[in-house]
């Protein structure tokens, strides 16, 4: 029963998991919901989905580190380092004066979120027995329901009565709650028994400054970049060279190669985690922009996508299809619903019709992610350590912050059409801030979309699948 992870002997562990993967998914529904506001304050239209892209690939690079830190350090020193970096990071991003430095804030955010993202993972493979660990990674599941419930209504009364700082300084109090808790519960925890191997500190550092570099290049001026393309070019090779080289890469050879189980699960998954990004940055921005709602409505969508996304993992198991058909439908069922929501917008329909197909969306979202941890399940046997999950856990990473930074860059084609966020305080816009808004939020759907079909395409001709459905456990 789930009861024995709140007994004596995990309690401390499960409260770990609980609030740390708490403080991960409140903290991107606060921030999505208040960056319209951040917005109309700051400016910076051109950093707006790099407060995500930025956030994801800092997380990206620190996840490997910290799953090995737990070994090292044990789980007390590993989590007040990840604690510490995401409460200085909030600090920073709540005093920016400007956008720019705002995402040089949510960097070092990123940086300990990438320690909430692994620990709470680290923890369930290390300490829980197999047959505890999927009403662990059910509880995860539960915290991200609860925080797409509380986190929209929480920011929109942050904003009504304080100020957007807040969304941020908030973070603060909970840090220091949770580690006042976290540090007495974890007190007679053992060490993990995971054998320390040499860790791959470089490769993920290396690899989130090739794709940053890269993607920021095609909004940056001519004389950056050039330099921006030579220093991704540059942490590429060396990517390359030293992943050939390292005892334990951070991703497994074959999650390079579409033909293997692992390496369609690894590029399906990035697809329809950027479609996710892509389509959801501009979100509230577009529903208070151009419908002229509030922010606790715009806010709500998002909690609506949550929602279905857990419902999509529910029905996975309750379906009787084959796994890789579930996974062609969940990817389809995705592509087609942002192309209803791209048509809405473009002829500014009935703002329910969004509504109703993020929703839509989420559920389809959410099976597809399903299907293809699904197959890290049947290939880990070939991957001791834990790796073909780890593998997953990334790629869900990488692709938010792919998404979200290549749909920003794609996005202001459209907002350079004369996009005035200043005009967001008087509600919905007009005229020619407002086509520029609608052009620059439908090539960033546009964006998702694309990546929507890519990912069906990995499921239909490249997923294998044979296990049955009934041994998922869900995980958002």
């Amino acid at each position: 029963m789930i009861l024995e992870l709140f007994g004596k002997k995990y309690l401390g562990l499960t409260l770990t998991i609980l609030l740390l993967s708490g403080l991960d998914t409140l903290d991107d529904f606060l921030v999505a919901t208040a960056m319209p506001t951040v917005l109309e304050h700051l400016g910076g239209i051109g950093w707006y989905g790099w407060t995500i892209g930025a956030f994801g690939l800092a997380s990206f690079a620190t996840i490997p580190l910290f799953s090995g830190l737990m070994g090292r350090w044990g789980l007390r020193k590993t989590l007040l380092l990840a604690v510490l970096l995401f409460m200085a990071g909030s600090a920073a991003a709540a005093l920016a004066p400007k956008m720019k430095l705002l995402v040089a804030g949510r960097v070092l955010q990123g940086l300990g979120m990438g320690g909430f993202a692994a620990l709470p993972y680290a923890i369930i493979s290390d300490y829980f027995p197999k047959e505890s660990r999927s009403k662990a990674l059910g509880l995860i599941s539960v915290v991200f329901v609860l925080a797409g419930v509380v986190g929209p209504p929480l920011a929109a009364w942050l904003l009504e009565r304080t100020s957007w700082p807040w969304v941020f300084w908030i973070n603060l109090p909970l840090g220091v709650s949770a580690l006042l808790i976290l540090f007495p519960a974890l007190r007679r925890v053992p060490p993990s028994a995971a054998k320390a191997e040499r860790l791959d500190l470089l490769g993920p550092f290396l690899f989130a400054v090739a794709t940053g570099f890269s993607l920021k290049a095609f909004t940056s001026e001519w004389s950056w970049n050039l330099l921006q393309w030579g220093v991704s070019l540059a942490a590429a090779l060396a990517f390359v060279y030293h992943e050939r080289r390292h005892p334990n890469p951070v991703l497994p050879s074959d999650a390079w190669r579409l033909a293997k189980p692992l390496g369609a699960a690894f590029f399906g998954m990035i697809l329809i985690m950027a479609a996710y990004s892509g389509a959801k940055i501009y979100l509230p921005l577009v529903l208070e922009g151009v419908w002229g709602i509030g922010t606790l409505g715009a806010g709500f969508i998002l909690t609506l996508g949550s929602l279905t996304w857990d419902g999509g993992s529910i029905l996975v198991s309750a379906a009787k299809q084959s796994p890789k058909h579930l996974a062609e439908r969940g990817t389809l069922a995705t592509a087609g619903t942002l192309t209803l929501i791209l048509a809405t917008l473009w002829i500014q329909g009935p703002v329910w019709l969004v509504y109703l197909s993020w929703g839509l969306a989420g559920l389809g979202i959410g099976v597809t992610i399903t299907i293809y941890n699904m197959v890290a399940l049947e290939v880990a046997e070939d991957y001791p350590g834990g790796v073909a999950a780890a593998t997953l856990q990334l790629a869900m990473t990488l692709g938010t912050a792919a998404g979200a930074a290549a749909a920003n860059g794609i996005a202001q084609v459209g907002f350079a059409k004369g996009f005035d966020p200043s005009q967001l305080a008087a509600g919905a816009l007009s005229g020619t801030s407002l086509r520029a808004l609608i052009l620059g939020g439908s090539l960033a759907k546009g964006f998702g979309l694309a990546c929507a079909v890519l990912s069906f395409w990995v499921a239909w001709r490249r997923l294998s699948l044979r296990l049955k459905v009934e041994a998922e456990p869900r995980n958002p």
